[in-house]
């Protein structure tokens, strides 16, 4: 969406969570000997500073990466992303939180290479800025999902691909599950993330249901909820996320069932108005939406 920026909701839960996860498959991205290319179809700023005004007005970290600030008793699988938040803070104090991009850029190598795309002008600039002096992090103004089409990649190496639409609208529900078709058609064998929000869970059956009937095999779903679903019309409050993988590597599950409790415990919205719609919250699931020896 034109108008959409990420900063008011930087460092939010659904940030730790597609953060969070993206950093446990770049690691085992890391541990291959090959290079991989990183595809980032909506990166957005790449770095946020919570002191902002924008960021303060509604202070989404608060349930969200503050929640996990200083804490030495989080499991291994959060480490790698926690301490690059320190790195970007190393003063002790929380001010600037990572962006998708600055994550993996501080996580590739020099053969490695990322591909980050966005169609604000004000986001890329700043995204544009942040990485000037990156030889192998190429910053492009444009439609991040059509770009796919014609991006050419180097043979031999791995391919990892998020999308995260700005979920602004219904339509982006179908923009995301389309988006994700047509990553998987140019590299087969990537891996692919799909971030979504959990505001209306009518959308998101909808979206399994899309993603499991679309042929694509091999799809890993984890959802990390800090309130019961918000049925009002009139706040329709996003009370949780999620992230559909297609071609997980061979451990995620395992990592995700040992740090989604986690944050499930600490990331509950303890600030979540109106009050009337919070029931039994700090909730999370992981499920094979379709399993490996299923892919067609």
């Amino acid at each position: 969406m034109p108008h959409y920026r990420h900063l008011s909701h930087a460092g939010n839960h659904g940030d730790v969570l597609k953060h969070a996860v993206l950093c446990l498959i770049v690691e085992q991205l890391l541990a291959r000997a090959n290079p991989f290319v990183y595809i980032d179809t909506h990166a957005g700023a790449g770095l946020y500073d919570l002191w902002a005004p924008a960021a303060q007005k509604n202070r989404e970290f608060e349930t969200g990466i503050l929640r996990l600030w200083h804490h030495n008793d989080l499991p291994a699988g959060l480490h790698t992303y926690i301490d690059i938040v320190y790195k970007m803070n190393p003063f002790g104090e929380l001010r600037w939180y990572p962006g998708s991009p600055a994550l993996v850029g501080q996580l590739m190598r020099a053969q490695d290479n990322a591909h980050l795309f966005d169609v604000h002008s004000s986001e890329i600039k700043t995204l544009q800025n942040l990485f000037n002096s990156t030889h192998n992090v190429h910053v492009t103004h444009a439609d991040g999902p059509l770009s796919l089409n014609t991006l050419s990649l180097p043979q031999q190496h791995q391919v990892l691909v998020l999308i995260d639409p700005s979920y602004k609208t219904r339509a982006d529900f179908v923009f995301g599950s389309n988006a994700l078709k047509v990553a998987q058609g140019r590299f087969a064998e990537g891996v692919f993330m799909l971030w979504y929000p959990v505001i209306d869970r009518g959308e998101i059956r909808r979206l399994e249901l899309d993603v499991c009937s679309s042929g694509l095999g091999n799809i890993l779903m984890a959802e990390l909820n800090v309130a019961a679903d918000d049925t009002s019309e009139k706040t329709r409050a996003m009370t949780g996320s999620g992230m559909i993988v297609i071609n997980p590597p061979v451990n995620l599950k395992e990592n995700l069932q040992q740090i989604l409790p986690c944050l499930a415990r600490r990331c509950i919205a303890r600030r979540f108005t109106p009050a009337s719609h919070i029931e039994n919250p700090g909730t999370w699931r992981l499920s094979s939406l379709v399993s490996e020896n299923m892919a067609p």
